[in-house]
Parts: structure tokens; sequence; C-alpha cells
């Protein structure tokens, strides 16, 4: 469902292509937006999302950005 809802707002705000970074707050009544920025995530994201899958989101960034 997080997904799901992080999905839809980024597709309200017209983001196509490239890395988004979207805060959520779980509630009572499930995920919450919180924000949503066209950018690859803060601090060591993109150190930590490599060190758990191998994924090089700086990487990908960079090439969706030179086409």
């Amino acid at each position: 469902m997080a997904a799901l809802r992080a999905r839809r707002a980024v597709e309200a705000l017209g983001i196509a292509e490239g890395p988004t970074h979207v805060r959520l707050r779980l509630s009572g009544g499930g995920p919450e937006v919180i924000d949503v920025a066209p950018r690859v995530g803060d601090a060591h994201d993109a150190e930590l999302v490599e060190a758990a899958t191998g994924v090089d989101l700086d990487r990908l960034a960079l090439a969706a950005a030179l086409g």
C-alpha cells in the first residue's frame, strides 16, 4: 500500500523519469505521503541502497539525466 501511495503522488506531480524521493508517515489510516522530491534520497540513502541491493542509484540517476 505504501508503494502505491508513493507512486500515485509521483504521478500526480507529473514525474515520469529519473529518481524520486518520497517520505511516508505510517498512521492509523495507513501510509500518508509527507514529501515528494525529484532527486536521489537524503544523506547516504544511495550508499545504503547499493549496500543492500547492489543497485547504484547515483549511476542510474546520471544515466537518466544523460539519456
